[in-house]
């Protein structure tokens, strides 16, 4: 059995969201209190794509919800991140 390697990410980082209709939406990383879970952000934002909006603009959408997810998403690649903030 592989083992996957663990993806880095951090605070402030901005990632995507493949949702049920191959689209995209963009989430970003606020908080790591809690072990093994990373709070976030999730923006009144959607793509065809995974490529975020220019530079910092992704963070001056509306915040539509918030929740502390498993770390794992992040960690493996699931949600990749495709901004530092």
């Amino acid at each position: 059995m592989a083992i996957e390697k663990k993806i880095s990410w951090s605070i402030g980082e901005v990632f995507a969201v493949r949702l049920i209709d191959r689209s995209y939406a963009f989430g970003q990383i606020v908080d790591v209190a809690i072990p093994n879970t990373a709070s976030c952000a999730f923006f009144d934002c959607h793509s065809n794509d995974s490529s975020p909006p220019e530079s910092n603009e992704i963070v001056k959408e509306n915040v539509i919800a918030t929740a502390t997810v498993v770390a794992s998403h992040l960690d493996r690649g699931a949600w990749k991140t495709v901004q530092r903030v």
